[in-house]
């Protein structure tokens, strides 16, 4: 007992001088709100050409696919032929393939297609533009996990390509990452009333006005500063006139939008917009935006 009471008496010894706790009053604030704004960086200084061994994105297109149709391939590079390949009907064995491209990543690596394989529809969901000097191409890719993102330099050992709905796309390939950058995107401006078939690929900065709420889809139509009231509705004839701004799936999903009348300037990928009507299908083209940063409001 004697000894107990000892302890009792230490520890009050102890404690007597401690200061009183301190309140957690006005320790935690209530969260802020903040706006992404996934920067990217562009520049409008041309890409270098390309390292020798490494053939131009624009060759690539002009000598191993056929730009005249809509449709070719997919052509598969002799080396990777096997029995399974060759029971697809349209499927067409390349000797001029493999080879290897290089370029800057100019969409973030998560774009969704859908095209025809040889038993079934395929689905690709991490997919991307790569531009050099010469051009640029849409590479598939099945899995949104990627070790680069929007503006790596990669270097592609393409041993597959084909053409679908009006956009060349580099199908089998083994990619390297040769500078994980961010590498700034080279633009050019374009200032006629419409995208067109030529600059699919390459990235180009637009502007207009937001003429209506954007599609299921994230299609946003853009009106050109020279044909006031000519972008809607939205139709097959008006779209004739209109600048077509994609968002991709994610940015779709996070809500984000815009409302008639705001002005954008977009910098981003052209890529093939089909538009289905009663009339039947059109393809026009507009820019794939990945991030916000690709987007900036002109409004005041």
């Amino acid at each position: 007992m004697r000894h107990a009471v000892a302890a009792l008496a230490l520890l009050g010894l102890a404690c007597q001088g401690r200061p009183d706790a301190e309140s957690a009053d006005g320790w935690w604030e209530g969260p802020d709100s903040l706006d992404v704004e996934e920067a990217v960086a562009f520049t409008d200084e041309p890409y270098p050409p390309v390292p020798e061994g490494v053939l131009p994105i624009a060759e690539l297109r002009a000598t191993r696919l056929d730009a005249s149709g809509d449709n070719d391939g997919p052509r598969i590079a002799a080396a990777d032929w096997h029995d399974g390949v060759a029971r697809c009907a349209f499927w067409e064995q390349a000797d001029d393939l493999p080879v290897t491209v290089e370029g800057v990543v100019t969409a973030h690596p998560r774009v969704y297609r859908k095209i025809e394989g040889c038993d079934a529809d395929e689905k690709y969901y991490g997919s991307y533009w790569l531009e050099d000097a010469s051009g640029g191409i849409f590479v598939l890719r099945d899995s949104k996990v990627a070790t680069f993102t929007l503006g790596a330099r990669v270097r592609l050992n393409v041993r597959g390509v084909r053409r679908r709905y009006a956009e060349d796309m580099i199908y089998v390939a083994a990619a390297e990452v040769v500078d994980p950058g961010p590498i700034p995107l080279h633009f050019e401006v374009v200032e006629r009333r419409v995208l067109e078939a030529g600059d699919v690929g390459r990235v180009a900065r637009i502007q207009g006005t937001v003429v209506g709420a954007p599609s299921t889809f994230g299609e946003v139509l853009l009106q050109p500063d020279d044909l006031p009231g000519q972008c809607a509705p939205d139709d097959a004839f008006t779209r004739a006139s209109c600048l077509v701004v994609e968002l991709d799936t994610e940015l779709n999903r996070r809500g984000v939008t815009f409302e008639p009348g705001d002005r954008l300037q977009v910098t981003a990928p052209v890529a093939p917009a089909t538009f289905f009507s009663p009339s039947g299908i059109s393809t026009f083209y507009g820019v794939y935006v990945t991030r916000l940063g690709q987007i900036e409001r002109l409004d005041d």
